[in-house]
């Protein structure tokens, strides 16, 4: 259980800490929400199944981004940071947002796009959520239409992003890699840039390229 962000282990009446949540690298010092949930998941599952406490502690101290590649991974280059995580429903963006709201960035920055073979509504309300909660908004499609036409998938999330009351910088680029591209070059200082990707190979490759400059 959670109690003022510490895990507790539970048994009967006794009670005892497992863990606070800033330990734990995944929760982002407990800004990730999602996956201070998964941790407490996981903690009860492994906790059920006789695992010594120490081995939990110690396997969830551990685990950081490096151990889960393309989700929620945070890279620093000093002027902004780069957020990359496989968001590709509404559930997923609602959760990355939440995160990008905790960690309060000077702007919020993200690269959206959505799988062909989600409903008209889906994408739509996913274009709407994003809309309410971004500052500059770069709009892609994935390389693998799923049965969508070209074009359509971006227009339903412009569509959505335009009946979110805000009025957030909207450009579409339907290229993910260089909509990414764009989004770093028009960076201002403080910017986090989310990147909802569809090919993490490529995506990485090019963050490579970025550390060694």
């Amino acid at each position: 259980m959670l109690i003022e962000d510490k895990i507790y282990l539970a048994k009967g009446k006794n009670a005892e800490v497992l863990s606070d949540i800033p330990s734990l690298p995944i929760t982002f010092a407990g800004a990730a929400r999602y996956n201070v949930a998964n941790c407490l998941a996981a903690a009860g599952a492994l906790w059920a199944m006789g695992v010594d406490k120490e081995d939990i502690i110690s396997g969830m101290r551990e685990f950081d981004g490096a151990d889960n590649p393309g989700r929620a991974n945070q890279y620093d280059f000093g002027s902004y940071k780069l957020l990359l995580d496989y968001g590709h429903n509404y559930a997923g963006y609602q959760s990355v947002l939440g995160l990008i709201d905790a960690l309060k960035p000077a702007r919020k920055v993200a690269v959206i796009g959505m799988p062909g073979d989600r409903s008209d509504e889906d994408i739509i309300e996913t274009g709407r959520l994003c809309g309410s909660r971004l500052d500059m908004i770069y709009v892609k499609e994935d390389s693998d239409l799923r049965g969508r036409c070209p074009g359509q998938v971006a227009g339903l999330l412009v569509q959505g992003i335009k009946s979110s009351g805000s009025r957030p910088q909207v450009k579409v680029i339907n290229d993910e890699l260089e909509a990414l591209k764009a989004a770093i070059n028009s960076h201002l200082p403080g910017d986090l840039i989310a990147m909802f990707y569809e090919n993490i190979e490529p995506v990485q490759q090019y963050i490579k390229i970025l550390g060694s400059q």
